[in-house]
């Protein structure tokens, strides 16, 4: 993350609330498609290790 690391890792855990919160009860909607979607549109830039984290956060 190229940010400043605290306010990144806040935007990141906030994205990844929401997506969670979004997909409850929506069948066929893939969840890494739309966390992707959401950290670019916030200008995040995750590593890939970071990525496969929120993923399996989101897919919790």
């Amino acid at each position: 993350m190229s940010q400043n690391p605290a306010d990144a890792a806040q935007k990141l855990d906030g994205i990844v609330v929401q997506t969670r919160a979004d997909l409850a009860g929506q069948e066929g909607l893939d969840g890494a498609s739309v966390l992707v979607q959401r950290l670019e549109d916030a200008g995040l830039d995750l590593t890939d290790d970071e990525m496969a984290a929120a993923v399996a956060r989101v897919q919790a």
